[in-house]
């Protein structure tokens, strides 16, 4: 069945819904300039089109949950934008509009449809085999998760697949168990994450796990640093990324300080107990 088009957002329709938003004021001083910059008041036109402004609102007040009004703003032109104006990136900017927490209305559902519309832009094919790992807004199926993950990898070296094909070989997920392999690949997304300064959330995915492959190494006061080290990065990571809009990470980040403190505890044995002397 083909889908009901939509009455097309124009200039003036924008400035109308955003000249009647109601949101944070206090907490939004990016989303207030923008809007003072590409509302005309005396035309009531937005100065630019509306996906345009959307796309700055969607990176505006990045410390705050997205307000409803100005939410629904930016579905709509992106709708508009995908499905009269054919732009194939608004497709995987819609994707992310329902993936991500902080524009405050997750619903993996809408995500994974969109993500899977326009495959090869942007983070598009990563995130649906994150969808399919997860069973997010899908059935779980590690095997589409694998086949995208590595398609990912091999044609973006993408650091996200990396980290979470390290997950499945070490796990044996749809592969076959291969830890030597899984940690390779965390090592091989490190590095990666380093040379293109890649988003703190998924530098925070790696640390985890290399603090946890460290942790679970035999117990040598070098092991337990290099784990403590990277719960410590992992930690700080977290806290930037809770500050932009992702209130939920707090229990994450309460589970990794908990970490933090066995790794201490253990150190503390190692620190405190009195070599035996020599024959």
């Amino acid at each position: 069945m083909s889908r009901e088009i939509e009455e097309f957002m124009d200039c003036e329709d924008a400035y109308n819904m955003l000249r009647h938003a109601c949101y944070q004021f206090n907490d939004c001083h990016e989303t207030i300039r923008i809007l003072k910059k590409y509302l005309d008041n005396e035309n009531r036109v937005t100065t630019i089109s509306p996906v345009e402004v959307a796309r700055e609102l969607m990176q505006a007040d990045k410390h705050h949950l997205m307000d409803d009004d100005i939410f629904y703003f930016i579905d709509k032109a992106l709708r508009d934008a995908y499905y009269q104006l054919q732009d194939p990136m608004a497709s995987y900017e819609l994707g992310c509009l329902y993936y991500c927490e902080r524009y405050n209305h997750v619903n993996y559902k809408k995500a994974f449809k969109y993500f899977s519309k326009e495959k090869h832009i942007g983070d598009s094919n990563v995130l649906v085999g994150e969808c399919y790992f997860y069973g997010r807004g899908v059935e779980q199926s590690y095997k589409d998760a694998y086949f995208n993950l590595v398609k990912s990898a091999l044609t973006d070296d993408s650091v996200h697949a990396l980290y979470l094909l390290g997950d499945m070989y070490l796990n044996g997920y749809f592969v076959e168990q291969d830890i030597p392999e899984a940690k390779d690949l965390y090592w091989h997304a490190l590095n990666v994450a380093d040379q293109l300064d890649a988003p703190s959330r998924i530098k925070a995915e790696i640390h985890y796990r290399i603090g946890l492959d460290y942790y679970h190494r035999p117990n040598t006061i070098d092991n337990l640093t290099v784990a403590l080290k990277a719960f410590n990065t992992t930690e700080l990571l977290l806290l930037e990324v809770m500050n932009e809009g992702n209130p939920s990470l707090i229990h994450r980040i309460h589970k990794i300080r908990q970490m933090q403190m066995e790794v201490k505890e253990c150190l503390d044995e190692f620190i405190l107990t009195p070599l035996e002397p020599l024959n």
